[in-house]
């Protein structure tokens, strides 16, 4: 196992680096998609950028409850736009 990742890395880091990681977290999405093409699909029309209060980069195990809901809202959209018997 590589040192440095895992349960409570984030919470290790010193409150500095923390800081500068949240601090230049939206500049980094915005590269990344720049330069790798993470743009929305415009095949996913309900997709939404949402920030998860508190949450890095394991926040599907750190906020399961809010990830949860998150994604059954994203579900519950995106069945309202598919037209009736369109669904495969």
């Amino acid at each position: 196992m590589r040192q440095g990742h895992g349960a409570g890395t984030f919470s290790n880091w010193p409150v500095r680096v923390r800081s500068y990681a949240i601090e230049t977290t939206p500049a980094n999405i915005l590269d990344r998609a720049s330069a790798y093409g993470f743009a929305r699909p415009s095949g996913l029309p309900a997709a939404e950028l949402v920030t998860v209060d508190g949450a890095a980069h394991f926040m599907i195990a750190t906020h399961a409850i809010q990830m949860a809901g998150l994604i059954a809202r994203h579900v519950r959209r995106a069945e309202r736009l598919v037209p009736a018997g369109t669904a495969s």
